[in-house]
């Protein structure tokens, strides 16, 4: 990757840059909820305000099964809304 010039993030970089490519395809409507909560863990590295409410947003995935609909549906309004606004967030160039 070097000597294509490609610098390669690090591992803090690398998870928020995820967390913003997730609530990008959440709000393309490319993914559901429960396919980003899949892919986002708790202790993900997350920085900023807007990072760290589509962390909460998103919660322990476990539980999912266990909502019922109208929980779950409360609960993938939420993850859109966190989503959406993260995606409007301009993502900070890697170090």
């Amino acid at each position: 990757m070097e000597k294509l010039g490609i610098q390669i993030p690090d591992f803090e970089t690398a998870e928020r840059c995820l967390l913003h490519h997730l609530a990008a395809e959440l709000s393309a409507g490319a993914m559901s909820p429960k396919e980003a909560a899949a892919r986002v863990w708790q202790g993900i590295e997350a920085l900023t305000e807007c990072e760290r409410e589509f962390v909460a947003a998103v919660g322990p995935e476990y539980y999912l099964d266990y909502l019922p609909p109208e929980g779950l549906r409360a609960w993938e309004t939420a993850v859109r809304l966190a989503a959406e606004t993260l995606a409007g967030t301009v993502f900070p160039h890697v170090r």
